[in-house]
């Protein structure tokens, strides 16, 4: 009896930590409780610029979800507005945590239902935050780059932002000049002069530059 009491003391006195497996606090949080917060950016057009303005993104399965707001100044018949969902998988966002870029996909769809190719790469500069490059495919012909940064944080506690625009620069899709289109019959042409050489601008048909 004195020998079954003493190995109920001793088993008492035992230092018990957490099961193994267990989360502890110092476990980063799980990837479906993660959400991601873009700074807002901005890039350049012809005699003009687009405004994009996102909240946080939350995990839904394999993608980050966000709606956006997009501005086109001066040419404000061109703003929209719609969803947009950003594709990456649960070893590419612990890769970005350990401090690999990422490369990733994804797709935008705006209030009249165009949708747009969003492709980008994350360069992390911590475990939680880092640079963006985004390009939004509009179409075969024009392509918007944004030069931005992230935040990762809960689902609960998204990260704060600076809120200022990140400035970044428009160029047309591949390496050829291109022409940022307008409603209403108005075509402006985007061009550009290379180091060595000029190239010669193309006008495209009038549409929105967005559309």
């Amino acid at each position: 009896m004195n020998g079954l009491r003493l190995l109920c003391l001793l088993l008492l006195a035992m230092p018990w930590g957490p099961a193994r497996g267990a989360e502890t606090s110092d476990t980063p949080p799980h990837a479906h409780s993660l959400s991601v917060t873009v700074e807002p950016a901005r890039t350049s057009i012809y005699v003009g610029t687009v405004s994009l303005t996102m909240p946080p993104f939350a995990r839904r399965g394999t993608a980050f979800e966000s709606t956006y707001d997009c501005k086109v100044f001066p040419y404000f018949f061109s703003n929209e507005h719609g969803t947009l969902r950003i594709e990456v998988s649960d070893a590419d966002l612990d890769a970005l945590q350990k401090g690999q870029p990422i490369d990733f996909r994804g797709h935008a769809r705006n209030h009249r239902d165009a949708e747009r190719t969003v492709e980008g790469r994350a360069t992390p500069e911590t475990s939680t935050e880092g640079r963006l490059k985004v390009r939004v495919r509009v179409s075969r012909r024009i392509e918007l780059i944004f030069n931005t940064r992230y935040r990762l944080g809960t689902a609960h506690t998204p990260a704060p932002t600076s809120g200022a625009p990140t400035q970044a620069m428009a160029r047309p899709a591949g390496f050829e000049p291109t022409t940022a289109r307008l409603e209403g019959g108005c075509s402006i042409q985007l061009s550009y002069r290379r180091e060595h050489g000029s190239a010669e601008p193309q006008t495209v048909g009038p549409e929105s530059p967005l559309s």
